[in-house]
């Protein structure tokens, strides 16, 4: 303020010399006849038009001393003081500017144009407050040509004011006004960015997260598994209506720029209405400790996700009634992810998990104690401004298991494509995927080898901020060389899930 206060001051005492000149000059030109009076202003056009030339060259410097000798010559006219003062913006003489800007008072200056460089000026001087008022006049002559820029440096104000509900709707304007595709351009990033920043003022402001799904699921052959491996269990033959209910709390008591760490407990359980599948119900409680660190690798945004966690597996193996603790698991996941472009996110996952088996077994073979390495890759492509996504995922899983005949190897592929269904006007958004997995189990005494081929399909809809409804649909074909593990399926699931964060 007071750096503004003091140029002020400084204006005031240019204006006032730049008027004292003014009017030696006209007071000398009254001296003159006729005839000097036409040589001088000859002279001056003459200059003029040298300094446009240099203008429109770039040479700011030599258009600003002709510019000048040309009002020297012919102070009459008002016009040379406008290009003298637009010359002198080029110049980085701002100050200066202002002051023949507001002397260049002439019938013949393009009054949008002398207040777009008015707020121009000011603008660099950092006086947002005059500048706004001068863009914004600018902005409501509809100008084709400068009104769109006026709208767009309105916005630059706001942002660099950190006011950025107030920067956005200017930036919008840009987009509904400009014929400019680099101005637009430049007005998106702003409106990107300003959502990202708006987003996470908003998330380092939320502490808990709180959600839930209730579901209905038809299964046509349940499988029965009795470790991690849930979708490689034995096939029951049996089909029926099960609910599904999951819930997730989750505290992050740190979200920075660069770090962000939080607790998170979720539940996972199935409850089957015919009591002749009831024990492949699992009950999954899963609480893990989430830190990621952000930051860039060059030009190019990475973000390292380390989280320990802790599983604990609940069936009714003996068919008693009673969920018992089965499996108990020590889990560690690393997912590195790589910002290649703004279209194309790589992300590179290792996940170990130390499986401790409480099913008694009387072949030591059969013990599914375990040892188990994921080493995966997805990548991620979206393909325009709707943010449809292709994504692909390849995988290896080694299972070393206490037990023999649980050792296994698997390789995974799989792809899927999602679409945001926009011409409902509402938050609908179609998913469909394939997956494969080749599985071989080399230690057992029948060399166990499957295939399995997975076909889903899903419509989701967010109901509001909280609520979200889905509709899936999956069929799956397990091949094997094992008669006991030949089978396909398919399921139909309808869920209602809610979040909330505060």
């Amino acid at each position: 303020a007071m750096e503004a206060a003091q140029r002020e001051a400084e204006r005031v005492r240019v204006a006032r010399l730049e008027k004292q000149k003014e009017q030696e000059r006209l007071q000398q030109q009254k001296l003159m006849n006729e005839k000097q009076k036409a040589e001088r202003r000859a002279k001056a056009k003459i200059l003029a038009e040298k300094a446009m030339v240099a203008y429109r060259t770039g040479n700011y410097k030599e258009s600003v001393s002709l510019f000048e000798q040309a009002v020297d010559l012919d102070p009459e006219d008002k016009v040379y003081y406008y290009q003298y003062g637009i010359a002198l913006y080029k110049v980085d003489l701002f100050n200066k500017s202002i002051v023949i800007l507001n002397a260049s008072d002439s019938s013949k200056v393009n009054e949008v144009e002398k207040n777009y460089y008015l707020g121009l000026n000011y603008f660099r001087l950092k006086e947002f407050e005059k500048s706004l008022e001068l863009f914004e006049v600018v902005k409501k002559s509809q100008n084709k040509a400068m009104a769109p820029s006026a709208a767009f440096y309105k916005g630059l104000i706001h942002f660099q004011k950190l006011q950025y509900e107030q920067a956005k709707p200017e930036f919008e304007h840009v987009l509904d006004i400009s014929e400019d595709p680099k101005l637009d351009e430049r007005a998106e990033a702003y409106i990107e960015q300003i959502a990202s920043i708006l987003y996470f003022a908003k998330q380092k402001a939320t502490k808990f997260f709180l959600n839930g799904t209730l579901a209905s699921q038809y299964d046509s052959n349940i499988l029965f598994s009795s470790d991690s491996a849930a979708d490689q269990g034995t096939a029951t033959d049996l089909g029926g209506l099960r609910m599904l209910g999951i819930g997730g709390a989750k505290y992050r008591p740190i979200y920075g720029k660069n770090h962000e760490l939080s607790t998170d407990l979720n539940v996972v359980y199935y409850y089957s209405l015919d009591e002749a599948f009831n024990s492949a119900d699992p009950f999954q409680i899963t609480a893990k400790i989430p830190y990621a660190y952000k930051t860039a690798i060059g030009s190019k945004g990475y973000k390292l996700d380390i989280t320990p966690g802790y599983e604990i597996l609940n069936m009714d193996v003996e068919d008693t009634g009673t969920r018992d603790n089965i499996l108990s698991s020590v889990l560690l996941d690393v997912d590195n992810t790589i910002v290649m472009s703004p279209n194309w996110f790589s992300a590179y996952k290792i996940n170990l998990r130390l499986d401790d088996s409480k099913i008694d077994v009387t072949d030591p073979a059969d013990d599914a104690s375990a040892t188990k390495i994921t080493i995966k890759t997805s990548q991620m492509f979206f393909m325009n401004k709707t943010k449809n996504k292709i994504i692909g995922d390849l995988g290896f899983i080694v299972n070393s298991a206490d037990g023999a005949n649980n050792n296994f190897t698997r390789i995974d592929l799989g792809s899927s494509y999602i679409h945001p269904l926009v011409w409902f006007k509402s938050d609908l958004s179609w998913s469909t995927g394939l997956t494969f997995y080749n599985l071989s189990y080399g230690d057992r005494a029948d060399g166990r080898k499957d295939s399995n081929i997975n076909l889903n399909t899903s419509l989701s809809k967010k109901l509001s901020e909280t609520l979200g409804l889905s509709v899936t649909g999956e069929y799956i074909k397990n091949s094997s060389n094992v008669d006991a593990n030949v089978y396909s399926k398919f399921t139909m699931m309808m869920a209602l899930s809610a979040n909330v964060s505060f």
